[in-house]
């Protein structure tokens, strides 16, 4: 096995679950760690060792490639975000709704409420900005490749049974 580096090394412990040791007079089945497989493999001009089905791990790499320097830093960066954000929602135990939720829940509450409490030509102009509100949620959808109809009645109905259940 080719030598690692100190990071690697931590990180190896935290995969299989060994313990790091001085010598091998101290080797006893308990600091030992295991893993179904272990194997290198070149990708490029690159040596990886790669660790497999391991029992309980408590560390992962994730390997990008992309095609130059500034793609490869776009990816990591989103990663890194998408991972922190996991991490504080698991450590916050709570979320805040995004991708137009804010938006439905005021298209929603100006084409109740908002709408009854409003006289005249301004009912017009209410439901109008209601609706286009919905343009938010809609192009996400669209963006994600989502069928836009469906998307936004979904959307308006679990917002409405959520909040049926909230205030009754």
């Amino acid at each position: 096995m080719r030598v690692f580096s100190f990071l690697s090394f931590n990180s190896l412990q935290l995969l299989c679950g060994g313990a790091s040791q001085n010598s091998v007079d101290d080797l006893t089945p308990d600091v030992l760690g295991w893993a179904g497989l272990v194997y290198e493999h070149t990708l490029g001009e690159e040596k990886y060792t790669f660790v497999e089905h391991v029992k309980d791990p408590k560390s992962v790499t994730l390997l990008i490639k992309g095609p130059n320097g500034h793609t490869l830093q776009q990816i990591q960066d989103a990663l890194r975000d998408g991972l922190r954000t996991v991490k504080n929602a698991i450590e916050d135990a709570s979320l805040i709704p995004g991708a137009g939720a804010f938006e439905v829940a005021c298209s929603a509450h100006l084409k109740g409420s908002g709408k009854k409490s409003t006289k005249g030509r301004a009912k017009m102009g209410v439901d109008a900005f209601a609706e286009a509100l919905l343009v938010i949620p809609k192009t996400l959808a669209a963006n994600g490749g989502f069928d836009v109809q469906d998307v936004v009645v979904a959307l308006q109905v679990g917002f409405f049974y959520f909040n049926k259940r909230r205030f009754s």
